[in-house]
């Protein structure tokens, strides 16, 4: 009679491992993308780039559009973690520690939201899916090198 051996524990930490790892990638590709969105920089009505001034006389962003750069803050305090909130359960996060890029996404009752965070998800969830699904694949194939591809772009994908 054939012996059976169980590897179920072994694949079950490969596989959460994976999961954190494609998590964490996708994370850090979401933060990249939300800092992407908000670079346009501020300009005043004759074209050139203007710094943060307190009489801006340039051309704010318009409702429903990314905020535009003054002063780069916003831009700079875009943060991602990933945390492991249970077993097998991973979490990323992306997003701002500043109050007033609650009041930029969702808006006011005296100024439209100028959306960055939610529309940049909307705009690259196949991408993030994929990027997630590739590292969880990993966990159950027996053939190759261990590294990732990006289906998109074809790259290798790093921490795979």
């Amino acid at each position: 009679m054939p012996k059976i051996t169980w590897k179920g524990d072994k694949l079950l930490k490969k596989f959460e491992k994976n999961l954190e790892r494609g998590i964490r990638v996708a994370s850090s590709f979401l933060r990249k993308q939300v800092v992407r969105a908000i670079n346009v920089p501020f300009r005043s009505r004759g074209g050139e780039t203007i710094r943060h001034n307190p009489t801006r006389r340039g051309t704010p962003s318009k409702p429903g559009e990314p905020p535009r750069v003054d002063t780069g803050q916003l831009r700079r305090s875009i943060f991602m973690i990933v945390r492991k909130t249970g077993k097998g359960r991973v979490v990323g996060f992306v997003g701002t520690t500043l109050k007033y890029g609650k009041y930029l996404e969702y808006g006011t009752r005296r100024m439209a939201a100028r959306p960055y965070l939610r529309t940049t998800l909307a705009k690259h969830r196949k991408r993030i899916n994929r990027l997630i699904t590739d590292h969880l694949s990993v966990s159950f194939s027996k053939k190759g090198d261990g590294r990732l591809r990006d289906a998109m772009t074809g790259r290798y994908i790093r921490g795979g």
